[in-house]
């Protein structure tokens, strides 16, 4: 079934495969790597456009003009608040599912040459329930991160700056 991704219908030996399922698993470890550092950046930005918002909701600049620094901070906020939670549930989904998948193939040993056919379809059978409760687990976590995505975006909107956001949108 998945011979041909594996190697044993191009040539490849399992330590070939072996090698490029490591090196796909180090890169996407890097990757993670790379995104948290961003999620914390995100994270630290939200962090000051509530200290600029909380500033500005309590000086005296004039109304109209502190407004419009209050909706552009908002907006900001909004921005690098939506940012934040898809990479938080990039970083969930790469390490439970993309890592972890590559993790099973190599660990199911398919492109071994060595195997029999009726091992092999037992190895197989096991990728495809792999396949099956991963599917749904993704599914879950990508639904509970638009939902805690949906929740945070109502939170900041309607809590920041007194409403001030809703009223000049809809006004």
């Amino acid at each position: 079934m998945y011979r041909h991704l594996l190697g044993t219908r191009t040539g490849c030996s399992q330590v070939d495969v072996e090698r490029v399922l490591g090196d796909a698993i180090s890169g996407l470890k890097d990757l993670q790597e790379q995104v948290k550092r961003l999620l914390l950046f995100f994270h630290g930005i939200v962090n000051v456009v509530d200290i600029v918002i909380q500033h500005y909701q309590d000086d005296y600049t004039p109304r109209v003009q502190r407004e419009e620094i209050l909706v552009e901070a908002v907006k900001v906020k909004i921005h690098f608040a939506t940012i934040q939670r898809i990479s938080q549930a990039y970083i969930e989904l790469s390490d439970k599912h993309i890592v972890g998948g590559f993790r099973e193939i190599g660990e199911l040993g398919l492109a071994d040459s060595s195997i029999t056919p009726e091992s092999r379809k037992v190895k197989e059978l096991q990728l495809k329930d792999y396949k099956a409760r991963s599917s749904s687990s993704v599914r879950e976590t990508s639904q509970r991160a638009q939902r805690e995505l949906q929740t945070t975006l109502k939170v900041i909107v309607e809590g920041s700056a007194g409403g001030i956001l809703i009223q000049r949108i809809y006004s």
